[in-house]
């Protein structure tokens, strides 16, 4: 006779975490839209996208259904499923941190001077990614507006009817340009969106553990057969 239902106690824990879970990839999927949605904060972060949060409603409806089944099989699934997405995650942490440092010291001031003297309205997509940063963190340039001197926007540009000295997207107002150069904000701006994508990873990876706990625990109490005797 099959007995499928284990310990009442593991499995209302198992099916309050499914639930958990559930609400975790809507909230890491608000997440990941707020990111990319949000022009201040997509051209660093791009990294950042919900491609994970819809595997993470579907292992949620399965957890559910394993509940709803009480199967070794399913929930077993399940628990390889979390252990997946944990390595998916410590993945994407590792990848955050070796973005950021990819920029050490001073070479984030380098290379955002490097492309405001010789690819800023060369390259078409140099433009709109340096116009977001120097809009939003009210900057200009790498070290500041003396980049733009006698680079390729400098030459060429008539965005005004006349040559400008530096993009409109470096101006304040119509006669104020902003002077602090972007690489240090920058910089520093990286670095803090760069550890809170760190501590909700790390965050969400705890909720797996204890996920896997659960369910490893819920898996050991059912029982798959009994047999009734005479």
């Amino acid at each position: 006779m099959r007995n499928g239902y284990g310990n009442s106690c593991s499995r209302a824990c198992f099916l309050f975490f499914t639930f958990f879970f559930w609400l975790n990839g809507i909230a890491l999927l608000c997440f990941g839209l707020w990111v990319l949605l949000d022009p201040a904060r997509y051209y660093t972060l791009d990294l950042v996208d919900f491609s994970e949060d819809e595997p993470l409603l579907k292992f949620a409806t399965y957890g559910l259904l394993a509940v709803a089944g009480s199967e070794r099989c399913l929930v077993g699934s399940f628990i390889f499923f979390l252990m997946l997405i944990l390595l998916i995650k410590a993945s994407l942490a590792f990848m955050a941190q070796s973005y950021k440092d990819k920029f050490p010291d001073n070479r984030m001031q380098v290379y955002l001077a490097n492309i405001s003297q010789t690819r800023y309205y060369r390259d078409k997509w140099v433009q709109p990614e340096m116009d977001t940063i120097q809009f939003y963190q009210q900057c200009c340039g790498g070290y500041g507006p003396k980049d733009y001197l006698n680079s390729f926007w400098y030459i060429t540009n008539t965005e005004r009817g006349t040559r400008s000295f530096v993009p409109q997207s470096c101006c304040r107002q119509s006669q104020q340009v902003n002077t602090k150069g972007c690489g240090t904000l920058m910089k520093q701006w990286t670095n803090n969106q760069t550890y809170i994508f760190i501590i909700v990873t790390a965050a969400t990876a705890l909720t797996d553990l204890i996920g896997i706990s659960i369910g490893l625990i819920y898996m050991r109490q059912i029982s798959e057969y009994s047999f009734v005797t005479n």
